[in-house]
């Protein structure tokens, strides 16, 4: 089966029920195969993932300088916009996750992480987190444990501790094979996968 979701779907995520996807809508697509859908107001969606606590999706906004969309199950859309970076440059959030309590974005821009709280919209950049030019994290994964992110300019996959919602003790890890450029990063529940775009292939660890 296929579904109209509108035009341009770049990402999709389940809520436990239903599917959604975002392009310029964010669509909802029940088990019976019913779809909805509601506009995105001007922007450039790049992830979207669910909340349990708050039961709400959250949208990565890649446009100008970046933010984040909440959507209620019924449709609701609330804006969160992200200040400019130290060097006033565009934080630029490309992927997101959610740890059960916090949504956490890496943010291409700022080379850096993104903590939204869910239940007030309030946001949190911790700036150059995955790397010292601040520019380049991309895919982000939560294992229960550490949050892992991917940093393409480098080269490097970041494992970061959470202590009470604040990043702290990173471990770089470097991927040897050349440019290869890792924008996806996975759990399967033991080891972590990072997609590599330039060399055509994928990285273990664990």
């Amino acid at each position: 089966s296929s579904y109209n979701v509108g035009t341009l779907p770049i990402a999709i995520a389940f809520d436990g029920t239903n599917m959604w996807s975002v392009g310029t809508c964010v669509a909802k697509i029940t088990p019976a195969g019913s779809v909805t859908t509601w506009a995105m107001p001007a922007s450039i969606p790049q992830a979207i993932v669910y909340h349990s606590g708050t039961k709400t999706m959250w949208i990565a906004d890649i446009c100008n300088n970046g933010g984040f969309y909440k959507v209620t199950s019924g449709g609701t859309i609330t804006c969160y916009s992200m200040t400019a970076t130290i060097d006033g440059g565009a934080r630029a959030p490309y992927s997101i996750i959610s740890d059960g309590t916090y949504i956490w974005s890496a943010n291409f821009g700022d080379g850096g992480l993104a903590r939204i709280t869910p239940s007030t919209g309030s946001i949190t950049c911790y700036e150059k987190i995955t790397s010292n030019t601040g520019i380049g994290s991309s895919g982000i994964v939560y294992t229960g444990t550490y949050l892992w992110v991917g940093n393409e300019c480098i080269d490097r996959i970041i494992k970061i501790c959470v202590n009470g919602g604040v990043p702290c003790n990173l471990i770089s890890y470097h991927i040897p094979t050349g440019d290869c450029r890792p924008i996806v990063v996975v759990f399967d529940g033991v080891r972590i996968y990072a997609g590599n775009n330039t060399s055509k292939s994928i990285s273990v660890i664990g």
